[in-house]
């Protein structure tokens, strides 16, 4: 449900009384953001591996 992440994020956000926990909750979606990146990153290398080693196993 990433339509009510975003909208939960912003709220947390917006409701954040202090600028420590503005900067908590800004930390924290840059992070979940960062992790989302990092996972396509490896997702994409691995199946790259998985093509290549079908590749070199059917040329055997």
């Amino acid at each position: 449900m990433p339509d009510f992440e975003r909208i939960l994020d912003q709220l947390r956000f917006d409701l954040a009384d202090t600028p420590e926990k503005k900067a908590h909750a800004a930390g924290f979606i840059a992070g979940k953001r960062h992790a989302r990146k990092e996972i396509a990153l490896i997702v994409a290398f691995v199946a790259a591996l998985v093509i290549l080693i079908a590749a070199l196993a059917a040329a055997h």
